[in-house]
């Protein structure tokens, strides 16, 4: 009976012992799971700070492009509005003073003043004034076909009227109708006159044996043309005909 009882009790001892165990076991498996859901957790909050950063920064850049589109919609308007203003006597002055006239007269004024050791400033070659006046209307810079209105009419109550409104003003030209109505002008028509003149096959001989015509009946503005015509027609005499003449004497003398 009394090893019944111990045998008893120590199955019991045993049971206690494994349950224990157990629970141990349980316990630290829940305290392992604690930790897991609150890493778990943190994971997740960190996941859900950046998906609203990440929204946030897209919100922006959907608002940068937005401005950027309204920025883009108003420089159209913008453009529209100055091309109106910029019409084809705006862009006929434009290109006229950027490309035509300003270009030569920097290069003949600066070798002009080189020649004779001096140095040209030029106050109104800014890139201030020159934005200011192509964004005006035509209007204010001609006037009633006047040049140079709007500097005339600032300069009021400045300059003497005899000098704001002065007409016969000029450069500093060379004296190319002189030269021509002097000993250049037989030359001239030499020149015209010849049938290599005509063989070139890019000058219109007829038109400028007229306004030749015309220059010595009295119209002296055809002074600059002629005597361009002039300087490139001795330029191709002396450097271009007189080259292929020699090489074709080199050529003939090869052959003896």
């Amino acid at each position: 009976m009394l090893g019944f009882r111990l045998f008893f009790i120590g199955i019991i001892v045993t049971a206690l012992a494994g349950g224990g165990y157990y629970v141990m076991k349980l316990q630290k498996d829940n305290a392992i799971l604690k930790a897991n859901a609150i890493k778990l957790e943190s994971a997740i909050s960190e996941q859900k700070t950046l998906i609203e950063n990440q929204k946030k920064d897209f919100e922006a850049i959907l608002s940068a492009n937005k401005e950027m589109n309204e920025l883009m919609n108003k420089l159209k308007t913008d453009f529209a509005e100055l091309d109106k203003r910029f019409n084809a006597l705006s862009r006929s002055l434009k290109d006229d003073a950027l490309y035509a006239h300003l270009p030569t007269l920097l290069r003949y004024g600066d070798r002009n003043s080189m020649a004779h050791s001096l140095e040209v400033r030029l106050p109104f070659c800014d890139h201030r004034i020159a934005e200011f006046t192509l964004s005006l209307n035509p209007k204010l810079l001609m006037g009633n076909i006047e040049t140079k209105h709007l500097l005339r009419q600032s300069m009021s109550g400045v300059l003497p009227d005899q000098i704001k409104t002065r007409w016969n003003k000029q450069g500093f030209l060379p004296p190319q109708e002189e030269w021509l109505r002097g000993g250049l002008m037989s030359l001239i028509s030499d020149v015209i006159g010849q049938r290599q003149f005509s063989e070139r096959g890019y000058w219109e001989t007829s038109w400028w044996e007229k306004t030749l015509k015309r220059f010595k009946a009295g119209e002296s503005h055809l002074a600059s043309p002629l005597w361009k015509l002039f300087i490139s027609e001795m330029w191709r005499i002396y450097f271009v005909d007189r080259l292929k003449l020699e090489r074709k004497l080199i050529n003939a003398s090869s052959l003896f």
